[in-house]
């Protein structure tokens, strides 16, 4: 992490779609903020923001879930978001590759694992 990161992660390649929905200590952002946005990334760098109402179903308002139920939907609503450059064929390449830990309470996420402490 570096400044120009504003504390997140920077992936510099990836044989996909990335979906920045933001980050919030002890919750998932696109939850308290669904009036925010959020950024997906293609595998060529090009980036493409939405509002969150158009990228999660808020019908159960503590459990948001994608409001694309494929990732068939997914495309097409990207493309029709972002225009034909941006590159949904990962998209269309076969099983959903994706952390289900977005759609666990935080709670029940597992913390990362501590690093190794000298002996005493």
């Amino acid at each position: 992490m570096t400044a120009l990161t504003q504390g997140g992660v920077v992936f510099k390649r990836f044989e996909g779609v990335v979906l920045d929905a933001g980050w919030g200590r002890g919750e998932v952002a696109f939850r308290k903020s669904p009036d925010g946005e959020s950024t997906f990334m293609d595998r060529g760098g090009r980036t493409c923001s939405a509002p969150n109402r158009e990228v999660f179903s808020y019908e159960d308002r503590l459990h948001p879930v994608l409001a694309h139920g494929s990732d068939t939907e997914l495309a097409r609503f990207l493309t029709a978001r972002c225009g034909p450059e941006f590159d949904v064929a990962p998209l269309q390449a076969g099983p959903r590759r994706a952390d289900i830990s977005v759609l666990e309470p935080p709670s029940t996420v597992p913390p990362p694992p501590r690093r190794p402490q000298p002996p005493r």
